[in-house]
C-alpha cells in the first residue's frame, strides 16, 4: 500500500477519471482507472484497494448493484458513489447498502478530496479498532487459557495427572451433599501401596514414580465416569464410588482394585510387584463429613495392613471386621 492509499476509479468517461488521477496522483494517492463493472470486479479480484469511486452509469452495469459484491469481496474497503445526475432515492439507497458517501458531477475537486479524505480515515481508525478489538480478544483468550491451565494444575497431581487432594475434597463435597438429598450411601476407599518405600530406597524414586503413574493408570480404567479416583499424596490414593450403595458391589470393586495393582509389571529391566491394602468407609455410618470418612477410611486400611496387606478392611467403630 501506498503512502496514503490506493484508489479504483470506475467511470467510462475518459476525461473524468483523467481528471481524477492527476488530482488524486497530486494528493499522493496510487489511482487505477477501468471503465465497466466487469473490469472493476476483475481488478478488485486481483488487489484489495483502500477506497473505490464508483460511477452510478456503467455501460454494462448500473453502479449501485456492484456494491454488494465489491464489500463482500472486501468488506473493509470504502466506496464512494459517483453520478451526473441527482437522485435522493438512489442516494439513500447506495447508503443503505454499503457506500461511504455519494458526490456529484461536474466535480467540485475540493468536494472529492474532502470526501476521499474522510472516507479513508474513518476507514483507516476502523481498521485499527479492528486490530486493537483483535488483539484484546486474543489476550482475553490466552489469559483465559492461562487460567483454565493454572486451575488445571492447581486442582491435579502432577505426576499422576489425577486430581489432587483438593479437587477431591470438592467432588467428596458435592457427593456428599447429593448423597444426603437423596438419603444414599456413599462409599469412600482409601489406599496405600504395600512396600512402596522399599521400592524406592533400593531401585530409586525415578522407578517409584514410574509405578504411581502406572498404578494411577490401572486405578483409572477400573472405574465408571462417575467414580473418582485421586492421589492423597506419596503413595496413597482415594477412591469415590457415587451410586454404589450396596456393600456386596463395594466389595467387588475393592476386589478388582487388589487384582489390578497387584498384576507384575515390567519397568526398564526390573519386574516389580506390588500389593495394595484398602480402608473403606460408607457414608453415612461410618461419618457424614468429609474429614470423618477420610480419616475412618484410613483407620480401616491400617487394619488391612495389620491382618497382613493386599487386603481391604471396612471401617468399624467397635474395631470388628
Amino acid at each position: 500500500m501506498d503512502r496514503k492509499g490506493s484508489i479504483l476509479i470506475v467511470d467510462d468517461d475518459d476525461s473524468t477519471c483523467r481528471s481524477l488521477t492527476l488530482v488524486l496522483g497530486r494528493k499522493s494517492y496510487d489511482a487505477e482507472t477501468v471503465g465497466t463493472g466487469r473490469e472493476a470486479m476483475e481488478k478488485a479480484q486481483g488487489r484489495s484497494f483502500n477506497l473505490v469511486l464508483l460511477d452510478i452509469k456503467l455501460p454494462d452495469v448500473e453502479g449501485i448493484e456492484l456494491l454488494a459484491p465489491l464489500k463482500e469481496m472486501h468488506p473493509d474497503m470504502g466506496v464512494i458513489m459517483v453520478t451526473g445526475y441527482a437522485s435522493l432515492d438512489t442516494a439513500v439507497r447506495a447508503l443503505n447498502e454499503g457506500a461511504s458517501a455519494y458526490i456529484m458531477k461536474p466535480f467540485n475537486m475540493d468536494v472529492v478530496l474532502a470526501s476521499v479524505n474522510k472516507t479513508i480515515e474513518e476507514q483507516r481508525l476502523a481498521m485499527e479498532s479492528k486490530r486493537l478489538y483483535q488483539a484484546a480478544q486474543r489476550e482475553l483468550a490466552e489469559r483465559e487459557r492461562t487460567q483454565e491451565e493454572l486451575l488445571h494444575l492447581a486442582m491435579r497431581d502432577p505426576l499422576t495427572g489425577l486430581p489432587n487432594r483438593a479437587h477431591f475434597n470438592e467432588r467428596l463435597a458435592l457427593a456428599l451433599a447429593h448423597a444426603q438429598r437423596s438419603r444414599e450411601r456413599l462409599p469412600l476407599m482409601l489406599l496405600d501401596l504395600d512396600h512402596f518405600k522399599q521400592v524406592n530406597d533400593t531401585l530409586g524414586h525415578n522407578v517409584g514414580d514410574r509405578l504411581l503413574q502406572h498404578v494411577a493408570q490401572r486405578l483409572r480404567s477400573l472405574l465408571r465416569r462417575s467414580d473418582t479416583v485421586a492421589r492423597m499424596g506419596g503413595d496413597e490414593f482415594l477412591l469415590l464410588l457415587p451410586g454404589i450403595t450396596q456393600v456386596e458391589q463395594v466389595t467387588k470393586v475393592a476386589r478388582r482394585v487388589l487384582e489390578a495393582v497387584r498384576k507384575p509389571l515390567a519397568l526398564d529391566s526390573h519386574q516389580l510387584s506390588i500389593t495394595t491394602s484398602i480402608g473403606i468407609a460408607i457414608y453415612p455410618g461410618d461419618g457424614d463429613d468429609a474429614d470423618t470418612l477420610i480419616r475412618n477410611a484410613d483407620i480401616a486400611m491400617y487394619r488391612a495392613k495389620e491382618r497382613g496387606r493386599d487386603d481391604y478392611q471396612y471401617y468399624d467403630s467397635k474395631g470388628k471386621e
